[in-house]
């Protein structure tokens, strides 16, 4: 019996080997296509749940509206905000923040092994403990981000010394500060919504601007992320952070219409959710 379905199927192909294609080709176009709506899926939906802290952790976002229109939604902005929630509501246990920059990277004797990075973070020594980047080598206490101290990447690390141990050498930035090296970072995910080749401590901008860096509340330039206690009342502290800008600039908050929002980090399928202070609610920015 199934020899004989087998031989009529044969049959019926080569009778209409047109029609036998558009069917394969169908059919082969959906697999794909659902294979890939899956995968795509999954990766966006895992962003950043690496972190142990991922359903507790928000970034804080930054909007300006003028005559009511948002001129501006930017993922950093004012350097104490992170500080003043931790001291204002109880329910923000902890806070990190750090700053992008572009510097020249000396990584041996010779003047010639200099490097540009374009993705160098100055960040708080509480970065790990928001976190849970893996280091390959290192401890991640509170010295690992020292004011003298560098976290590098393992690719990083490998683009410098090859396969030579990292740990202890000294790098120096910008041609006048040398770091020592204490700890290298494994590979980071590709479903985190940032990335970095270079750590060193945040404290670094504190003590070359001294007061002008730590109490500045215009600029853009940090990105601050704040830590919840487990079942914290989000839209209850949401309710409440403008209360804090607004106490430091509060002419300026009436006449610019400057607003805050906590913010799940990644940035396009958000975890947990998505909550603005501002006048809209989106899935996307």
């Amino acid at each position: 019996m199934l020899r004989t379905y087998l031989k009529l199927t044969i049959r019926d192909l080569r009778l209409n080997k047109g029609y036998f294609i558009i069917n394969l080709l169908g059919l082969i176009i959906g697999i794909t296509s659902f294979t890939l709506i899956v995968l795509w899926t999954r990766t966006e939906t895992s962003y950043d749940k690496f972190h142990q802290h991922a359903n507790d952790l928000y970034r804080v976002d930054y909007l300006l509206y003028e005559e009511e229109v948002l001129e501006q939604h930017s993922a950093s902005g004012s350097k104490p905000i992170g500080k003043e929630m931790v001291k204002e509501f109880p329910e923000v246990l902890d806070y990190t923040r750090f700053h992008r920059a572009e510097s020249l990277v000396r990584y041996g004797d010779d003047p010639n092994e200099t490097i540009k990075e374009r993705n160098l973070l100055y960040a708080e020594s509480s970065f790990f403990d928001l976190f849970s980047f893996p280091l390959a080598e290192g401890v991640a206490d509170s010295t690992i981000l020292a004011l003298d101290h560098a976290v590098l990447t393992e690719e990083c690390a490998r683009k410098y010394y090859g396969n030579e141990n990292p740990m202890g050498k000294v790098i120096k930035v910008d041609g006048y500060a040398d770091y020592v090296i204490t700890g290298i970072v494994k590979s980071i995910p590709e479903n985190s919504h940032f990335s970095f080749d270079i750590l060193l401590s945040y404290e670094n901008l504190i003590q070359r601007n001294r007061r002008n860096w730590e109490d500045s509340w215009f600029g853009e330039d940090v990105y601050t992320y704040v830590l919840l206690a487990p079942g914290a009342d989000v839209d209850a502290l949401q309710a409440k952070v403008p209360q804090i800008p607004e106490a430091f600039l509060g002419d300026f908050m009436k006449r610019a219409f400057f607003l805050m929002e906590l913010k799940s980090p990644r940035c396009k399928i958000p975890f947990p959710f998505d909550i603005f202070i501002g006048l809209e609610r989106s899935l996307r920015f």
